[in-house]
């Protein structure tokens, strides 16, 4: 989305500049920005730049305001911002063009131009005559919901399917994963109907299997996507820098790209394509993920121990292990323990999925021959054990 527009515009009016209502409605159209600010150092003149990104672009978007801006340095009689929609109408793309209204208020900054007001003015007259059609606005709100509406309905084509070449960074799978059946098709059958899933933990305790239960799904289903990427999500603050990390790896971004830029595009990407897999682990803050997720026909899956994100997806709580499910983990682990045994570590432990087990046998066999379960009390036991490593 190129976004056309004299340098004022970014600063005025305050405290919402008319650029930035513009930017917020490209970022909820999911398209990225590109604009003279964010062009990066080059060997090469501006005006080649401007042409270089205008041809690159999908869709042109000029804001015209009352100041002309600065004159192109080889061809002074027009502005950059005349020549960029000359270029935009030469190479064919779509126009949307604004047209700041008289009536509009902001300080005088936005509103004169002692020098080429009369160039402004004429500019502005041939928009109006150009054939494009013209949309006014009078403030920065009113600038972002037409903008939005106009991409909304602006005829764009559509891709279906991910680009060739399968993106995968699941976690390896759990070999000895055992049981969670009804909460896998509980999974599928929340997924499949259109929203997101969020796999929690009941009571906020950790360790009862949400992160593995993520990835069986994933493994199980792998050949459902073409896109299955692992959002490690414990630090709201590098969300967006893993999410950036996909857009790069679907060639929509590059490592000096703002992670702003990748986002929208990843969004815009995933927006209008399928057979996509998001999974946000160990999330807990749901305000700070919630502009985070993508639209689209794709899964989101995420797995925290908050309990609080009703008006974001399903919420499927994890429950302890069935008893026999219990047992057959532990002895999946440590196939030398009897079924009593087994079955004593499951009745001490409160039926918890935790991890692989870390005591050898002979360990879990002396406590239990000693009464150190029944001794302590299930309670104290259970931590002890977690402290000591846990299963």
């Amino acid at each position: 989305m190129f976004l056309s527009h004299t340098s004022e515009l970014r600063e005025l009016p305050e405290p919402r500049s008319f650029v930035a209502a513009a930017e917020a409605a490209v970022a909820r159209a999911g398209d990225a920005v590109a604009d003279m600010a964010y062009f990066t150092a080059r060997d090469v003149t501006p005006e080649q730049v401007d042409r270089e990104q205008l041809a690159e672009a999908d869709v042109y978007v000029l804001i015209a305001g009352f100041c002309y801006g600065t004159p192109v340095r080889d061809r002074p009689e027009v502005s950059y911002t005349e020549q960029e929609f000359q270029t935009a109408t030469d190479t064919g793309l779509p126009r949307l063009v604004f047209l700041l209204a008289e009536d509009t208020a902001g300080p005088p900054a936005l509103f004169r131009d002692l020098r080429y007001g009369a160039r402004q003015e004429a500019f502005r007259q041939r928009l109006h005559d150009s054939g494009v059609t013209v949309t006014t606005v009078s403030s920065p709100d009113q600038l972002e919901t037409e903008l939005l509406q106009a991409l909304t309905d602006l005829a764009r084509p559509k891709q279906l399917s991910m680009p060739a070449g399968r993106i995968w960074n699941i976690p390896a799978r759990t070999f000895t994963f055992t049981g969670r059946e009804d909460l896998l098709i509980g999974l599928r059958t929340a997924l499949c109907s259109g929203q997101p899933a969020v796999v929690q933990a009941m009571n906020g305790m950790g360790g009862v299997g949400k992160t593995t239960t993520a990835i069986e799904y994933a493994h199980r289903y792998a050949k459902d996507y073409d896109l299955a990427w692992w959002v490690p999500s414990e630090d709201p603050a590098l969300i967006a820098e893993r999410l950036a990390a996909l857009a790069q790896a679907l060639d929509l971004a590059t490592d000096q790209d703002p992670p702003t830029i990748a986002l929208a595009r990843l969004r815009g990407t995933l927006q209008t394509r399928s057979r996509w897999l998001l999974v946000f682990d160990n999330a807990e803050d749901a305000t700070a993920l919630r502009p985070l997720l993508p639209d689209g026909n794709g899964h989101v899956i995420i797995t925290s121990r908050n309990p609080n994100w009703t008006d974001v997806g399903a919420a499927l709580p994890v429950r302890e292990f069935a008893r026999a499910e219990s047992v057959d983990l532990l002895r999946s682990r440590r196939p030398q323990l009897t079924e009593t045994d087994a079955d004593r570590i499951a009745d001490a432990l409160g039926d918890l999925p935790l991890g692989p087990v870390s005591k050898s046998v002979r360990a879990i066999r002396r406590w239990l021959r000693c009464g150190w379960w029944l001794r302590s009390g299930q309670r104290v036991c259970r931590n002890e054990w977690l402290r000591r490593g846990g299963v």
